[in-house]
């Protein structure tokens, strides 16, 4: 090893030597030299509202105690993350007394059936106090297993539809035990008509046969004469359209 290689080590032994030394000192003599380092601020980055921030506290609250070098960043994390609506949470040591915590919290893309919301990656979650959620979400109706299932096929449904029928849009997707499914579409001016689509086969997919139904749609309400209010799609290569007992 040559002398300026030894020279380098020696230093950063030194350095650590001396950091080691510190930190023993603050944590073994917290009267003496660990208010210095007491945590007196929170910082919070990313997409947390004003509404938010009852929860925030409380979870902070129970989590947050002793000075930087002390403070169990994991405990604080987990406590941020009971709460639903945050998807992730970073906590970063600000020194000499603040944590700064970068939150993403869930988008909501529907509405379960039980009155939380959807994430789009399927988390359920609900929505502290008076914070904003968009207007229209569809609803999702069926066990809360299936909810990431409902995600991939409303993203499915959601890009037919633009390819269409873009006016049209996606009030609810709902799924049995079985697995089988319909989607109901507002097809405008107050309008809603339910697809029956079943379950998936291998050769019959339940997105080949809500793309036909799109497609053969002008032609559905020409030879009807309005808009159906139920179409049956569970069969191969064929549907069944239905008007409402008032249109009949």
């Amino acid at each position: 090893m040559s002398k300026a290689s030894r020279a380098v080590l020696g230093t950063l032994l030194f350095i650590g030597v001396g950091i080691g030394a510190f930190w023993t000192v603050v944590n073994y003599f917290p009267n003496a030299f660990g208010h210095y380092f007491t945590v007196r601020h929170v910082r919070i980055k990313g997409e947390a509202s004003p509404g938010d921030a009852q929860a925030l506290q409380g979870a902070l609250t129970s989590s947050v105690s002793g000075n930087l070098f002390t403070i169990d960043t994991e405990k604080v994390e987990d406590a941020l993350m009971r709460l639903s609506w945050i998807k992730t949470a970073s906590i970063r040591r600000v020194w000499p007394d603040a944590l700064e915590i970068a939150i993403i919290k869930h988008r909501a893309i529907a509405q379960f059936e039980d009155g939380r919301f959807v994430a789009d990656d399927g988390a359920l979650f609900t929505i502290e106090g008076d914070a904003p959620v968009a207007a229209g979400l569809p609803e999702f109706f069926g066990q809360e297993a299936f909810a990431p299932d409902m995600v991939k096929r409303y993203q499915a449904f959601f890009a037919v539809i633009e390819k269409t029928q873009p006016r049209f849009r996606v009030a609810e997707i709902s799924v049995t035990d079985r697995g089988s499914w319909t989607v109901v579409l507002d097809v405008g001016e107050s309008r809603l008509m339910s697809i029956v689509l079943g379950i998936d086969h291998a050769d019959d997919s339940i997105a080949a046969r809500f793309e036909e139904v799109l497609r053969q749609y002008p032609e559905v309400v020409r030879i009807l004469g309005t808009v159906p209010e139920r179409i049956d799609a569970r069969y191969r290569s064929a549907f069944a359209a239905s008007l409402s007992q008032v249109n009949q």
